[in-house]
């Protein structure tokens, strides 16, 4: 994807703001520090950084990620503070019809993200399961993921791409482990490759071919310093288990606008060679005048492309007043 240029007026950003239990990064110096004691720190230094309408010119690829329905004014908020509108959304994916917010809601939401032209990035979230010795539980919740993305964006969308990246959400209070993501891994990548999803109509009209079907990609977050997550992940990965990026939390001790560039050490050598870092969460739990809560990412350049293409713009819905 081309560089995204700044625009003259703030367009965009809405929708996740997940209370993370991360640290300050252990490379930084002085060992790990509560989130609570840097929002403290730096706050009013980032308020004053992010006024609406001081657009500046960047080429960084970035975006938001939040706990809550997307909304202009969130997104307003967000543009300011990053000097341009975000080019993804992080929302949460639990299960089919989930009601709360914090998940995303595609009656209130898809609508908003295909007229901003955002890209939605799926997370899948049962931060208390992860850590659990049982690859059943996280088969049936790779099913349970990857069936909220269907309904929620339509498979026949979905199946139109070449791959869609589902990240694990993993927290360093409840670290990843192996049994449970091989199930996981394989339940989400079955589901979009069921019998049970019917694309006859679509092939009929030929607007799907006859081998359609919906590649999710498994990918995870967690905090680049979370040693017991990426060792996890490095074991069911030399066992076979598909992992096809990292998203990571690495903040400064004085988090600032803007968030870019890319640094070498986000990528951290306690995670698999293998696995790519494609993101950086760069600050954690900004609060606007409203109290609601933000987290700004950071794309790694060289993985922006190939990541820009497995993230979704939904297509616009009819909704009925």
């Amino acid at each position: 994807m081309a560089k995204r240029k700044s625009v003259k007026k703030p367009v965009t950003p809405a929708a996740k703001a997940v209370s993370r239990q991360s640290t300050d990064s252990a490379s930084q110096g002085g060992g790990l520090k509560s989130l609570v004691a840097m929002e403290q720190e730096s706050h009013s230094s980032l308020a004053a950084e992010g006024q609406p309408g001081q657009l500046v010119d960047t080429s960084d690829c970035v975006g938001i990620d939040q706990d809550r329905v997307a909304t202009q004014d969130c997104l307003q908020i967000a543009s300011a503070l990053l000097g341009q509108p975000p080019v993804f959304w992080g929302r949460y994916f639990k299960g089919p019809g989930n009601k709360s917010p914090v998940q995303y809601q595609p009656q209130d939401e898809s609508n908003f993200f295909n007229r901003n032209h955002i890209r939605v990035l799926p997370v899948a979230r049962q931060t208390n399961h992860v850590n659990k010795n049982d690859d059943q539980l996280g088969y049936k919740d790779g099913l349970r993921n990857a069936a909220a993305i269907m309904a929620a964006f339509g498979a026949s969308l979905l199946a139109k791409q070449a791959q869609v990246l589902v990240f694990l959400d993993v927290e360093p209070s409840g670290p990843l482990n192996v049994n449970y993501f091989n199930g996981w891994s394989r339940g989400l990548t079955e589901a979009g490759a069921s019998a049970m999803i019917d694309f006859s109509d679509e092939v009929a009209a030929k607007t799907l071919p006859p081998s359609a079907k919906i590649s999710f990609a498994p990918a995870v977050y967690g905090h680049h310093a979370d040693a017991a997550t990426w060792s996890a992940l490095s074991n069911a990965v030399s066992a076979g288990a598909p992992c096809e990026a990292a998203w990571v939390v690495y903040m400064d001790t004085n988090p600032k606008f803007p968030i870019g560039p890319w640094l070498s050490q986000y990528t951290s050598p306690k995670m698999p060679a293998s696995v790519p870092v494609v993101l950086c969460q760069r600050i954690l739990d900004y609060r606007d005048a409203k109290k609601r809560s933000y987290d700004f990412d950071l794309a790694n350049p060289d993985h922006k492309d190939w990541l820009l293409d497995r993230l979704v713009i939904p297509d616009a819905m009819h909704v009925s007043a």
